[in-house]
């Protein structure tokens, strides 16, 4: 019951718009946002691996973590708004990936349901995929760049490996964004993780009107 709001990314100042088709929910399909006029001059948006998303109410900036790629097409193709991978990395074979998928709600807030039903059916998704021997570990103050929490989870499954190791979730009230982090077997989890969180820290969520804080 949610509409899926794909990224607007601003490279060698164009600006390259895509919108997920809504869902079979009877939503109205978004308009085409529009950047805000102040983006480029503020810095906040600094190369072509940053993704910008306009909301209703806030901006959300998410940035590459170093030596990370940003990869839309395919994501997309594969039902996520984007996904970062190292550089040099193939998205079909990376060894970690991040991806990010932001849902817009639209005028029909009071019809879905709330940040506090999404979280624990999501993670009811995930460990009903992978079995009853998946935990989820929550993480104490996970705070980003605009100094708000967003609930973060490790998944550990002490049985066998899994490639999904740490969710998170942010409320942003008209949108919600969902952050993954995936492993391939072999690669160090320790480091994925450190990346992951360094991400979620990085991003930001500015309320209209104030690009420049």
């Amino acid at each position: 019951m949610l509409m899926k709001l794909l990224p607007i990314l601003l490279a060698l100042g164009l600006i390259l718009a895509s919108i997920g088709a809504a869902q079979d929910q009877g939503l109205p399909e978004p308009g085409l946002p529009e950047p805000g006029p102040d983006i480029a001059d503020e810095g906040l948006v600094p190369d072509s691996n940053t993704a910008f998303f306009e909301g209703r109410a806030s901006n959300y900036i998410l940035y590459a973590p170093g030596q990370f790629q940003l990869i839309v097409d395919e994501a997309i193709n594969d039902g996520y708004s984007l996904a970062y991978v190292p550089e040099g990395d193939r998205y079909d074979s990376s060894g970690m990936m991040i991806t990010a998928l932001i849902y817009s709600f639209g005028d029909n807030r009071k019809k879905t349901p709330s940040y506090d039903e999404v979280v624990p059916s999501d993670t009811g998704d995930i460990r009903s995929h992978y079995g009853e021997d998946l935990t989820f570990e929550p993480l104490d103050s996970v705070i980003n760049a605009s100094g708000e929490s967003i609930r973060t989870y490790y998944l550990n499954d002490m049985t066998r490996f899994i490639p999904n190791i740490m969710v998170a979730y942010y409320d942003g009230g008209e949108e919600m964004l969902i952050f993954e982090l995936t492993i391939a077997e072999g690669y160090p989890r320790f480091v994925a993780e450190e990346i992951f969180l360094g991400f979620l820290r990085e991003f930001k969520a500015l309320k209209k009107g104030k690009l420049g804080d």
